[in-house]
């Protein structure tokens, strides 16, 4: 057929076949190769969003969550696009794009005092750690002073005065579970009221004591009296008269000690010092005083 025939269709409304008809979006239309014109219903900067409620075409239209709004290029990073939503699951890609390699930053020396002074601290810390718990559950050896046995012959005469010998007894209880080592203990005797005055003293290294174990030993003692020390003769006028060398029956002498403990407890010692005092019955005769008294002469 050469021609156009023209056909009436009763279901379309006022349309025909045959005939090019104009739609609302005919300017849209463009030649291959040219952009797409935005429809000509649109304003322009008109943005095609859905129109909320009291918004009309000749007005711009906000989004109801305007997101991140300004960006006219690519993003190259997080950074530039700010800190994502928490729920969205990449604050932490976020967080490491814009702060970038922190350990390393500044150059090589200051990595290198950063790595050490991280190294100090966790030293630090470790070892503030291992002393709080050794603090806090190593408990000190139990220490007690028991009674003072004088040998058969205690009493030794010098030129310039005697010696006394005895055995102090020492009973430790070690409540932990590792053993216990006194490195020294030493021993320093005093004259009541006279303190001033040396009165001998004793000495005993490395005794050991096994974890969760009760250890009894004797530790000896030598009271060494000298005229020297004692020029107004005070001390052996009181042992005159508690001796009985001037009449009377014998009395106890008593005599005050520090001991000063080394005690090692897991590679750590510490010095702890115990006071007290021993009494027994004068174990010197008149004949020894006289001894004394007739050297100094």
């Amino acid at each position: 057929m050469s021609g156009q025939h023209n056909y009436s269709d009763p279901y379309a409304r006022d349309q025909h076949y045959g005939h090019a008809q104009s739609t609302p979006f005919q300017d849209s239309r463009s030649a291959v190769g040219q952009s797409p014109q935005a429809p000509s219903f649109l304003a322009p900067n008109q943005s095609s969003e859905k129109i909320l409620d009291g918004d009309s075409f000749g007005e711009p239209v906000q989004r109801a969550h305007p997101g991140r709004q300004g960006l006219q290029s690519t993003t190259k990073s997080w950074a530039e696009m700010g800190p994502p939503p928490r729920s969205t699951g990449i604050l932490r890609m976020w967080r490491k794009d814009e702060r970038g390699p922190q350990w390393f930053r500044g150059g090589g020396l200051r990595s290198g005092f950063r790595l050490f002074f991280c190294c100090l601290i966790i030293a630090l810390i470790t070892i503030v750690s291992v002393v709080l718990a050794i603090a806090l559950y190593v408990r000190p050896p139990n220490v007690t002073l028991d009674s003072v046995t004088l040998g058969s012959n205690p009493v030794s005469l010098t030129s310039t005065g005697l010696n006394v010998t005895f055995d102090l007894g020492i009973s430790v209880s070690n409540p932990n579970w590792f053993n216990v080592d006194f490195k020294e203990i030493k021993a320093t005797a005093k004259y009541p009221g006279y303190s001033s005055i040396p009165f001998g003293g004793g000495i005993l290294y490395n005794a050991n004591f096994r974890g969760y174990s009760d250890s009894t030993f004797q530790f000896p003692l030598t009271l060494n009296y000298t005229t020297a020390a004692d020029p107004n003769r005070v001390i052996l006028n009181d042992l005159i008269s508690k001796c009985g060398v001037s009449g009377g029956e014998k009395q106890d002498i008593t005599i005050d000690y520090d001991l000063d403990l080394k005690l090692r407890v897991v590679g750590i010692t510490v010095d702890p010092r115990i006071s007290s005092s021993a009494s027994f019955l004068c174990p010197i005769s008149a004949s020894d005083i006289q001894s004394i008294i007739g050297s100094s002469n």
